[in-house]
């Protein structure tokens, strides 16, 4: 009876063995795999829940008791999925397979797939920012499509200054971008925001006067009397009076004309890339002597005929041909 009880004790640590042996020459089971990746530093602090993996390569060497692998997880949280990719390697030890290294691996392929949009609200705030000038504003189409990532609305809007109002059709497009840190992946929505249709109505008519007296450089003077008719749509007409005098250049300039033309006004813009007003004064227009030569002072050009400048707020800008500046004329 005791021989059979060591036979049958022996037998079961043969068998224990064997199976030991067995999972040994797989390798690494999925399931160990699975969990050595959600704790590893890459997903622990995530909040996402590894759904499945595949191996995309793999390397067992149970003579050295190694294990190396390439493998991608498809994992997700509330607010998005994901597919990422990992190299894992693994050293084989009494007690089974055991994780040695862990590392991101073809981050330019890993997908973040949002499951939530951006919602009415947020757009209807990101308007607000665009201008803060809007009077009214009103969402006309939205459309969203999370796989490819992206979502836009349209507005129609309307903007109010001091001597325009702009209706403006635009377009907000947001596209759905993820950043990692330090365990962290961080989703945001970038946004951009498009001008699809324009149009604006000016009200700039009327008598427009700039005076002008320099105190250095020589005394110098200018009067310049803009009378519009009608400015609407870059259709300008109407006529225009400018003396200019400088004593010490011996200068004396006197001009008017009446014009129906666009290129005697020119639109001041703001530069988003610059930061900065686009201004006109260095357009280098010339007025010129009777023998044709081009009168030059303090190393401006006076203009062929007098340089303006339309603005929102401003209304008629005037370009000082003495010292190139911009200038703000009064509404008469």
């Amino acid at each position: 009876m005791k021989d059979k009880k060591i036979i049958s004790f022996i037998l079961v640590m043969v068998f224990a063995i064997t199976m030991s042996g067995c999972n040994s020459n797989k390798g690494v089971e999925e399931k160990q795999l699975i969990n050595d990746i959600q704790q590893s530093e890459y997903l622990q602090k995530s909040n996402m829940i590894i759904e499945d993996v595949q191996i995309e390569k793999r390397k067992t060497d149970i003579q050295n008791k190694s294990d190396t692998m390439i493998a991608w997880v498809n994992a997700k949280r509330d607010t998005m999925e994901s597919k990422m990719c990992f190299s894992l390697t693994y050293k084989l030890y009494n007690d089974g397979w055991l994780i040695e290294t862990i590392t991101h691996y073809q981050d330019e392929n890993w997908e973040f797939i949002p499951l939530k949009g951006i919602s009415q609200e947020s757009a209807d705030t990101r308007i607000k920012e665009y201008s803060k000038n809007i009077s009214s504003s009103k969402c006309i189409e939205h459309e969203e499509d999370l796989e490819n990532s992206t979502s836009y609305f349209t507005y129609e809007l309307e903007e109010e200054y001091p001597y325009a109002t702009k209706s403006k059709t635009v377009k907000i497009n947001y596209e759905f971008n993820v950043t990692y840190d330090a365990g962290l992946y961080t989703e945001t929505w970038k946004d951009t925001v498009d001008t699809v249709d324009s149009k604006e109505d000016w009200n700039i008519d009327g008598t427009w006067e700039y005076n002008y007296l320099a105190d250095h450089y020589g005394a110098g003077k200018i009067n310049c009397i803009i009378n519009i008719d009608n400015f609407n749509g870059y259709k300008v007409n109407g006529s225009y009076n400018i003396d200019i005098n400088f004593t010490n250049d011996d200068i004396n300039i006197k001009n008017n004309g009446v014009y129906e033309t666009k290129e005697v006004f020119i639109k001041r813009e703001y530069n988003t890339t610059l930061g900065a007003w686009i201004d006109v004064k260095h357009n280098g227009f010339v007025i010129e002597n009777e023998d044709g030569t081009a009168i030059l002072t303090n190393n401006y050009l006076f203009p062929k005929q007098p340089a303006f400048c339309f603005d929102e707020n401003e209304g008629i800008m005037f370009v000082n041909p003495y010292n190139g500046e911009l200038c703000s004329m009064t509404k008469k």
